[in-house]
């Protein structure tokens, strides 16, 4: 007896349908026991490279409409198959490092300057300029931060305003809202901008000190180990060099001595994302604001 089978008829990128083709039932599950199974199952269907974009697009929605809400949490996965690279068709998503360990990279043809538009003003982040609450979509792994409402109208940005469409829309499951401590944010960028590892974590810890001074004993910060400043400066050098393109794109000074506080603009478009959502890149990860005492949760799903 032949395998069940589930039959795919999708979009491709340029709009028409793609040939159909039966999808063996191996594909599919009824019911995930947690998200870590949910991740493992479709990671190996990522690493497949006899289907095609559209086809692990249409696989991973199927299987995450088999998670409940709770497996649902903190949930950024792909959704719509035209926002992948061209040659993303017929390949391994895997990603083998020189180190012989492996993990699965989803080849989103990201936006370029980081995703801000810049047809639009971008700022250089600072104490005024900052906002005081921001919102997150998912877990705090990235750098991207947006205001909850449109200012002029009121209204909740939605995915698409926020050119994140590549995703499945998981809101309800995965939406997060954070304080901001903005005055030493710029006090916390200083520090990890000093190319001197050594010197960069005893100023930090200093300031570390001061920040918990006013904090209770069980909210104190930890201080920070050579180990964790050379992740947090990795993280700011990645940034810089992205951040400087954009620089000269929008003739925006600077030069050897220019510390890279971050980025505030709107959201570009991206194929059928209208973009136009407030934007804000940080030179260190979500992570590493809230670990640093920088961000802390106010709200959300």
């Amino acid at each position: 007896m032949e395998p069940s089978s589930v039959k795919a008829a999708e979009e491709d990128k340029e709009g028409s349908n793609f040939t159909k083709r039966d999808l063996d039932s191996k594909y599919f599950k009824d019911s995930f026991s947690s998200q870590d199974e949910f991740k493992n199952f479709m990671d190996n269907i990522f690493k497949d490279d006899s289907l095609t974009g559209s086809e692990k697009a249409f696989i991973n929605r199927e299987n995450f409409a088999k998670l409940t809400d709770a497996q649902k949490t903190d949930l950024n996965t792909l959704g719509n198959d035209k926002f992948l690279k061209v040659d993303s068709d017929y390949k391994s998503w895997e990603v083998v490092t020189k180190t012989g360990d492996s993990y699965v990279n989803v080849p989103y043809d990201w936006p370029d300057y980081m995703g801000l538009d810049l047809s639009k003003d971008v700022e250089v982040l600072s104490t005024k300029n900052m906002p005081k609450v921001q919102e997150r979509i998912g877990t705090l792994g990235g750098n991207n931060f947006s205001p909850l409402k449109n200012e002029t109208t009121g209204e909740c940005f939605n995915m698409g305003e926020k050119s994140i469409e590549c995703y499945i829309d998981n809101t309800a499951n995965a939406q997060h809202l954070y304080n901001i401590d903005t005055e030493n944010y710029i006090k916390v960028i200083d520090c990890i901008a000093d190319s001197n590892t050594v010197s960069a974590t005893t100023k930090l810890n200093n300031l570390i000190d001061e920040m918990n001074i006013s904090r209770s004993k069980w909210d104190l910060i930890e201080h920070a180990t050579i180990d964790d400043m050379k992740s947090y400066q990795n993280s700011y050098i990645k940034f810089k060099k992205d951040a400087s393109i954009l620089y000269d794109k929008k003739g925006i000074m600077h030069d050897s001595d220019t510390v890279f506080y971050g980025l505030k603009g709107q959201a570009a478009p991206w194929l059928s994302s209208r973009g136009g959502a407030g934007k804000i890149n940080t030179p260190i990860k979500g992570y590493m604001m809230e670990d640093l005492g920088l961000l802390k949760e106010s709200g959300g799903k």
